[in-house]
């Protein structure tokens, strides 16, 4: 299977997972900069996927 096939067929396979996601999120706004419950899901969904979270530190600029 080529390169090219391989990634239509994880596109097949994964991007009515991503729409459903996107109807969930936009179903359960967060206000900006308190996506917490939104930040939380997608950790789960990477590390799911075998996707190491790396920690950042945030440091707001005003």
């Amino acid at each position: 299977m080529s390169q090219m096939s391989q990634i239509e067929s994880l596109k097949d396979e994964i991007l009515p997972r991503i729409i459903e996601l996107r109807h969930q999120f936009h179903q359960n706004p967060e206000l900006s900069n308190q996506e917490f419950q939104t930040t939380k899901k997608i950790k789960q969904i990477l590390t799911g996927w075998g996707i190491t979270i790396v920690p950042t530190t945030w440091i707001q600029v005003y």
